[in-house]
C-alpha cells in the first residue's frame, strides 16, 4: 500500500524489490532444496525416538508387572487387610511403586504421591478396562490419565472375577526417559546446524550462480551500448554458460545485419551527394524538426551559409528573407 505526502507517492521500501532479485529467487529455491529434507528427517528422526521411548517404556513396565507376578505374594483374598501389605511387600522387593484396582477402581497404591499427583487415576483407563474385563487380555499398557505428565500406565490381571470384582496390578512409568530426551536434545542441535548450514550454503550458491549470471549479462550490456553508439560490439562467447550461447549467436546476427543496413545506408548517401553535385539547383534534405540532413553545394552557395548535417535550417531561411527583402528581392529567388 502506498501512502501520498505532498501529492507524491513515497517509494517502495528496498527489502520489497528483493523479491524481484534474481539472487534472492535463486537463495530461497536453493534453501529449500537444503532445508526441507533437513527438517524432514528431523521430524521423522523425532517421531522415531519418541517411538522408540514409547516401545522402551512399555517393556519396562512389562517387565515389572511380569516380576511381581512371578514374585508371588498377591492374595487371592480382597480384603484390603490382605492386599495392602502384599502390594507394598512388592513395591518394597521390587523397588517400584504399584496401584491395585479392584472392579477398575483404585483402593491402594504403595506410595500415596501417586494418587495424590494423580498418576494413578481413581478409575482404571476405560479402553484398558474393557482389554482386561472383556478382551480376553492380562496385560495392557496405556497412556496416564493426566497428559502433561507424559507417563504410561501398565495394567495386569491378577485376580480374575467377574467385572466388578476384578483385580489388577498397575504400575506407571515416564513415557520419556532421561537418555531419550537426551538424544531429541541432540537432535534437535543438528536440526539447528543443518538449517544454518543450509542457509548459507544457499546463500553463498545464489551469489557464485548470480556472478557467474551477471558476467554475461554485462557483456551484452556493453555490446548493446557499443553498438547504439556506432562503435565495434565485440563479444567474448567463449566460455559463457550453455544457456546464453543462442543470445549471443542471435546478438551478432543482430550486429551484423546493423552493420550492414548501416554501410547500406552509407553508400546510398554518397550516391545521392554524387547525384547532387552535378545538378544546378540547390537541393536540402530536412528532418521532422527541420535540421540539415543533406545539402549540396549550390544550395550553401544560395544561402552563402554552410549547410552540414543537424545545421537549423528555419533561421537561415528567416536571416536569407529579411536580406533579400532589405535588397528588394523575391524571397523565393532563395
Amino acid at each position: 500500500m502506498l501512502f501520498r505526502s505532498a501529492g507524491a507517492a513515497l517509494p517502495l521500501p528496498r527489502w520489497r524489490n528483493l523479491w524481484r532479485s534474481f539472487r534472492m529467487r535463486l537463495a530461497l529455491t536453493l534453501a529449500a532444496f537444503f532445508i526441507l529434507p533437513a527438517v524432514a528427517f528431523s521430524i521423522w528422526g523425532f517421531l522415531r525416538l519418541a517411538d522408540e521411548a514409547r516401545q522402551s517404556s512399555d517393556a519396562v513396565i512389562r517387565h515389572v508387572l511380569s516380576d511381581a507376578v512371578s514374585a508371588g505374594g498377591i492374595p487371592q483374598v480382597r480384603a484390603d487387610s490382605a492386599v495392602v501389605p502384599a502390594i507394598d511387600s512388592l513395591a518394597t522387593r521390587l523397588d517400584e511403586h504399584l496401584g491395585y484396582y479392584n472392579g477398575g477402581r483404585l483402593t491402594h497404591t504403595s506410595s500415596a504421591v501417586l494418587r495424590d499427583l494423580g498418576v494413578m487415576g481413581e478409575m482404571m483407563d476405560p479402553g484398558g478396562y474393557r482389554a482386561l474385563a472383556f478382551g480376553g487380555q492380562i496385560e495392557v499398557v496405556r497412556d496416564g490419565p493426566i497428559p502433561s505428565l507424559a507417563e504410561r500406565v501398565g495394567y495386569r490381571l491378577v485376580q480374575p472375577d467377574r467385572p466388578s470384582r476384578l483385580g489388577v496390578l498397575a504400575t506407571a512409568r515416564k513415557a520419556v526417559d532421561p537418555k531419550a530426551a537426551a538424544q531429541q536434545r541432540d537432535l534437535a542441535f543438528v536440526l539447528a546446524l543443518l538449517f544454518l548450514g543450509g542457509v548459507a550454503a544457499a546463500v553463498q550458491g545464489a551469489q557464485e550462480a548470480s556472478r557467474a549470471l551477471s558476467r554475461p549479462v554485462a557483456q551484452l550490456r556493453k555490446a548493446a551500448l557499443a553498438l547504439g553508439e556506432g562503435r565495434p560490439a565485440p563479444l567474448a562467447s567463449a566460455g559463457v554458460p550453455l544457456e546464453f550461447e543462442p543470445v549471443f549467436r542471435a546478438f551478432e546476427r543482430m550486429e551484423a545485419d546493423i552493420r550492414a543496413g548501416r554501410e547500406a545506408l552509407e553508400a546510398a548517401r554518397r550516391r545521392t551527394e554524387t547525384v547532387l553535385a552535378t545538378v544546378a539547383t540547390g537541393v536540402v534534405a530536412l528532418d521532422e524538426s527541420d535540421h540539415v540532413i543533406l545539402a549540396n553545394r549550390q544550395a550553401a552557395e544560395l544561402l552563402e551559409h554552410p549547410l552540414e548535417p543537424g545545421t537549423p535550417f528555419r533561421p537561415l531561411i528567416a536571416a536569407c528573407t529579411i536580406w533579400r527583402s532589405e535588397e528588394r528581392r523575391v524571397g523565393k529567388e532563395c
